[in-house]
């Protein structure tokens, strides 16, 4: 299973050019594509992460906050400033 989802992971990565070049022909911004980006993926992995682990969900320790900061929103602007 790990090697489906590295595949998938690698294909979905691939994806992305196509996504964000079809959305900018559309006459979204950077910013309006990277929330369809976010919205789309928790549409898939919430039902997924719930039916997995129902008692660890959404249980962050303090010292994790960081980590969730750094690859959310630093990943997302740092995303941004190579677009432009």
């Amino acid at each position: 299973m790990p090697s489906a989802f590295i595949i998938l992971a690698a294909l979905s990565w691939g994806f992305i050019s196509i996504f964000t070049k079809k959305l900018t022909s559309y006459g979204f911004t950077e910013m309006e594509i990277v929330t369809i980006r976010v919205v789309y993926a928790w549409i898939l992995l919430f039902p997924l992460t719930f039916l997995q682990k129902k008692q660890a969900m959404f249980k962050i320790k303090l010292k994790h906050l960081p980590f969730f900061v750094g690859t959310g929103l630093l990943s997302i602007v740092f995303f941004l400033s190579l677009l432009h």
